[in-house]
């Protein structure tokens, strides 16, 4: 039988993103969602999985995340890789052709992310009362889900390249 450990170079830093980087909230969560799949899908043991887990979790830790806004979301990741990884592979094929088709139906909104801007939530509660379900007045708009883009703003080296003084 062949069995699958999880690889790591051995001189990697695990330099996560630290918890106070100017990236919008759910980077993170994207972050630990998608790294617990891939435990998941990887290990051929449990104990592998458990002690990758633990890495995983004690890496963001010394990056300084807090275990209190972590443990929510290892035990929402850990659900969401059991459940993905308990259909078959029709079912698997099925959702990502409807979200395949979903995002055909998307409107995407690429703005810069700033801390103090207004909040994701709040702009597509806009969206949602002003384009995607209008009142009678102002007719038929695009009917669609709004997908939001934040990106950071340009760095020095954006503008003036990377110059050595």
């Amino acid at each position: 039988m062949v069995e699958f450990k999880l690889f790591e170079k051995p001189l990697a830093l695990h330099l996560y993103l630290p918890p106070h980087s100017c990236h919008p909230p759910g980077v993170i969560k994207g972050l630990v969602m998608g790294e617990v799949l891939r435990i998941f899908q990887l290990c051929s043991h449990d104990s592998d999985i458990d002690d990758n887990l633990s890495k995983f979790f004690r890496r963001l830790l010394d990056r300084g995340y807090q275990a209190e806004s972590l443990c929510p979301l290892f035990i929402k990741a850990v659900a969401n890789a059991e459940n993905y990884l308990s259909l078959r592979e029709v079912q698997r094929r099925k959702i990502k052709e409807a979200k395949a088709e979903a995002n055909k139906r998307r409107v995407y909104l690429k703005i810069p992310y700033h801390p103090s801007d207004i909040s994701r939530k709040d702009i597509q509660h806009l969206w949602y009362n002003l384009v995607a379900n209008p009142d009678d007045s102002r007719g038929d708009m695009a009917r669609g889900e709004e997908v939001m883009s934040l990106s950071s703003s340009l760095s020095l080296s954006t503008h003036h390249g990377n110059v050595r003084i």
